[in-house]
Formats: structure tokens, sequence, C-alpha cells
């Protein structure tokens, strides 16, 4: 791909230093960085195959989402009726409805078409990973490929899993771990590959400790970590203490032998101090997923409370509404500071952490992805401030780059070197032609939704 000069924007590296570069320039060769400097001083820009000027734009490393359901985004704007289950709690909700409506019902088709319009929307907004859990157990077999593919499709980063778990039956159980080693095995080891596999569970109350023991087993072996749920919900903690004889979801978790530092868990809400304590001792990774939390009147994750152990703490839009993760680092801090009264919390430095570097921590690709460095591979945005009134006048950088930015602003967007996004067109893909197959797939997805009933109060078969 050659030498590629992004010369005269402001660069924001969140390197270890946090320096920005208010003339600043980035040089890369095919899919690495090689210089990040001043544009007057930087070496190597002149002999540069392509020249971008980036005056009037914010240079940022992609973003990253830490937790994704991208196949439910069909389901996203539906109207669906609830029946018997409106006004009772989540819990019930998620396991008499959500789960039988819209994961069992779910098929290939809105694993691929629904990541599709997930990682169409997603890039365009600045995010160029995303880890994402593909729910279901009837979509075992081959339903990961179908994801993968349109990763690979976009020009999206992908950590990828599938949700196992043995609410169904230990034969589904083994059906999602074997799904999840077969897109390791297939991906991990791919010169450059965008798409990477980790194993996946689904909840802590959802299979048997033997289960979770048998899943880290695997992720040990294949040199992996595992994303999953902790923590969401009252029912889950309650389901927990009357089921297994433990405190609460993470003293469970520890019992079982499944806290270690390759662990990101999504939520984390229903936790005491002796949990959070394990968690941070184990070093347990956090995705916050605060607009899934809000819609879902779940409660709010305690990440001042993370952030003081020194945990690391990303965010992740959790299938919910507008995959943009600049309105996401907005609402993230903000809640936090209204939920702790607290308006010192979470300043905007630390959202864009959150969305950066943390975000590659999280899933130990750091020393590759999260910050603006020579020898990481260039997945780099440019945000277009010039000329617009919500991104103007302005003196703190970090303050106007992920608290006034959004998703549209984003004009360029490269990933492993390739230009995916320019003046905020998708270059891989025809959008409208994603979109059409969207909706089509959408109505014969709505019409399994309706006709598909809502199961009756639910039990782990496997204990």
């Amino acid at each position: 791909m050659g030498k590629t000069l992004i010369k005269g924007g402001i660069v924001v590296t969140m390197d270890p230093k946090r320096r920005i570069l208010e003339d600043g320039a980035v040089l890369f060769e095919g899919n690495r960085i090689t210089a990040v400097g001043e544009t007057s001083s930087l070496e190597g820009g002149r002999d540069a195959d392509r020249v971008i000027d980036a005056s009037g734009h914010f240079v940022i490393p992609g973003l990253i989402n830490a937790h994704n359901h991208m196949y439910s985004m069909l389901s996203r704007y539906m109207s669906l009726t609830l029946g018997e289950i409106r006004g009772r709690p989540f819990g019930e909700r998620l396991t008499r409805w959500w789960w039988p409506k819209i994961e069992e019902s779910a098929t290939h088709g809105e694993a691929y078409r629904g990541t599709m319009l997930a990682a169409c929307e997603m890039l365009r907004r600045g995010c160029t990973l995303s880890g994402d859990l593909l729910e279901g157990p009837n979509m075992v077999p081959g339903g990961l490929e179908h994801v993968a593919r349109a990763f690979k499709e976009v020009g999206m980063r992908g950590i990828l899993s599938f949700e196992s778990s043995e609410r169904i039956s230990a034969e589904n159980g083994q059906l999602g771990l074997e799904e999840n080693a077969n897109l390791i095995k297939k991906y991990n080891n791919m010169e450059d590959s965008l798409v990477r596999g980790w194993m996946g569970i689904h909840t802590p109350f959802s299979s048997s400790p033997g289960f979770l023991r048998e899943a880290k087993a695997i992720a040990d072996e294949l040199g992996v970590g595992v994303q999953t749920h902790i923590a969401q919900s009252e029912y889950e903690v309650d389901y927990i203490k009357e089921t297994f004889g433990a405190k609460g979801s993470v003293y469970h978790l520890a019992e079982t032998g499944f806290l270690w530092p390759k662990l990101v868990a999504g939520h984390c809400i229903y936790i005491d101090e002796g949990e959070l304590d394990l968690l941070a001792e184990h070093d347990v990774k956090i995705s916050f997923n605060i607009k899934s939390n809000a819609n879902g009147a779940n409660g709010l994750c305690p990440v001042p409370k993370m952030m003081e152990r020194g945990m690391t703490v990303g965010i992740g839009t959790d299938g919910i509404n507008i995959m943009d993760m600049f309105e996401l680092m907005l609402h993230s801090a903000y809640h936090i500071r209204l939920g702790y009264m607290n308006r010192e919390l979470i300043p905007a430095q630390t959202a864009l952490e959150m969305a950066t570097v943390n975000g590659a921590k999280l899933f130990g690709i750091d020393d590759e992805l999260g910050s603006l460095e020579a020898g990481k591979k260039a997945d780099i945005v440019l945000i277009e401030y010039a000329g617009k009134p919500h991104l103007n006048p302005f003196e703190d950088i970090y303050s106007v780059v992920a608290f006034g930015a959004r998703g549209p602003d984003v004009n360029k967007v490269f990933v492993n070197g390739e230009l995916v996004v320019d003046d905020g067109r998708l270059t891989r893909v025809d959008v409208e032609k994603v979109v059409a197959e969207a909706w089509e797939q959408g109505k014969d997805y709505k019409r399994r939704i309706e006709a598909t009933p809502i199961s009756p109060p639910w039990k782990l078969p496997t204990v």
C-alpha cells in the first residue's frame, strides 16, 4: 500500500505521554505506523506515495467498542408486543420474552445482515474494532462465520464470540464451545486478519460450574480470553444464590475458578465491595455498557470504585440503539457523574481513554492498537471540525473530541492501513444494498418473533 502521510491535523495520540500535536502528522507504510510528530519535523514523509491534508481535523486512534451484539440491530426499532411480560422485572423479561423471541428465533440471516448493518454504521462513525457476542442457541453451528464474513466485507476489526451456555441443554452448550474453538483456530493465526476469535460465555447463571471450567480450559489452551456478562440484574444474583449457594455472581465465579486477567465482563452492576476486590485481585477487565443499562433500568456499574482499584474499564454499546462511540463517551461520563452526584468524575480524557487505549487493553492488543505510535497498526480516524458550530471554538481538545464530536463528524477512517471511509462514505460496500437487505431480513425476522410464544418460567436444565 506504500507510504501515507496524514499532515496538518490536531493529532491526539493517546500514547503514554498523552501527547497532543496541534500541527501534527502521522506516517504509515502498509498497515504499520512508522512515525508520529510535528508536521514540520516529521522525517520520512517527503517521499510519501499519498499525502492527506488533515487541516481542520482531529486525528485520533480508531475507537474500540468493548461489548456488542450486532445481529440484534434488525430488531432495535421494531414495534413488538410484550404481552403478559409488560411491567415485569428485567430477569423475567429476559428469560421469558427476549430469549425465546429475539435470540432463539434468530437465524444465520440475522447474524450476517444485522452485523453488516451495525458494522457499516460503526465504521462510518469511527469505530474500527468491536467485541461482539453472537446470541441464540439456534445460531450454532456456523453462525459465527456469517458474523466474520460481515466484518471482513465491511473492513472492520472484530473480536468475535458465541454466547455458549447450557440454558437449552448440555448438548447445545457443547455446540457453543465448538463454535468458538473453530473460529479461533481458523482466524487467530492468520496474518493480518481483521477477525479474531475468543471464547464466549453467556452468563454465570445459565451454565453449570463444570461447563464454565471447561470453557476456560479451552480458552487457555487456545491462548485467548473469554467475553461474558456478569451481574447485569438482581434476577441473576438471586438465581445464583438459590441455585449454587454463593453470595453473589462474582463470589460464584471465584469459587468456580473463573476469574482471571483474560476475562472481559460486561455490566457488573449488582456486586458488593468484596466482589469488587475479587475482580481487581484477578485483573478482570470490564465493559461499561451504560446505554444498555439505562435502557433496561438495570442500574449503574460502580466504575469509579473500579478505577480506584486500578481496574481496566472500556465502554460498549451492547447492541442498543445508535452505534456511536462518541455519543457513548458522553453518556458514560455524564451518567456516572449523575449517579455519584460528582461532576469531577470521568473527565473527557478518561472517557477517550476508555474508548481507545482501555479498549485495546481489554482484549490484550494494546501493543498493536489503541494509540497512535510508531510500530502500531494504522487504525486512524479523522474528525472534521472546521466550520462546524457544535465543535467551535475550543481550547480543551479532549472535551471537544470526547464530548462534542459525533459519528457524522468523521470524515476518513483507516483500518489496517486501508482507507475504508472516505469523505464520510464507506469504500468497500454498497450501503444502500446493505440497508435494503436489512429491511427484507427484518420483515422475515419479525414474523418469526411474533410467531414465537412467551416461555414459561426458566430453570437451568443441567443442575
